[in-house]
């Protein structure tokens, strides 16, 4: 399939390599690599843009598939900024994803939130990337994390409440 969309973009002058596997193997690959890239763009631009509730919740969620380098810092941006419940919940479980030093200062905020369904996500998402079990014992989860990480107690995205209602 990608020879044939490069066979469009680049003309007849692709026809001419096409039987040279290693020339064919190249461009798949390079397609695949810049599909890749802008499928990562467009999932965390719509993660953080859309007007719909539905598709920044289904971005937060598929962030957690692709994993792009910046996912852990536009979901903790999501945890604390997002007015609606669904995605501040999907990016919460979408940070287990990640390495713990990556997701415990996004999480830490989560813990406060209003809603018990956020709360509930962030406590299962801490639990699967520590192996720790503080439940919603936020005193208790800040503790261990500045015991782990040498001080630092939350995202740097702000203090939990920050967030639009």
């Amino acid at each position: 399939m990608s020879r044939g969309v490069l066979r469009v973009l680049t003309g007849i002058r692709l026809a001419r390599f096409e039987t040279d596997p290693r020339v064919r193997d190249a461009l798949d690959r390079g397609f695949v690599s810049v599909g890749a890239s802008a499928a990562r763009s467009a999932l965390l631009f719509a993660a953080v843009a859309d007007s719909e509730e539905v598709v920044r919740s289904s971005a937060a969620r598929d962030l957690a598939i692709l994993r792009p380098e910046p996912g852990p810092s536009v979901l903790a941006i999501l945890v604390v900024a997002d007015t609606a419940t669904s995605v501040r919940r999907e990016a919460a479980r979408s940070l287990a994803a990640w390495p713990g030093d990556r997701a415990v200062p996004s999480l830490l905020p989560g813990l406060s939130d209003d809603m018990p369904e956020v709360r509930s996500a962030t406590i299962a998402s801490l639990g699967a990337v520590t192996g720790e079990s503080f439940g919603d014992d936020r005193t208790a989860w800040i503790r261990w994390w500045q015991a782990r990480s040498g001080g630092a107690a939350t995202a740097p995205n702000g203090p939990p409440g920050d967030r639009p209602r």
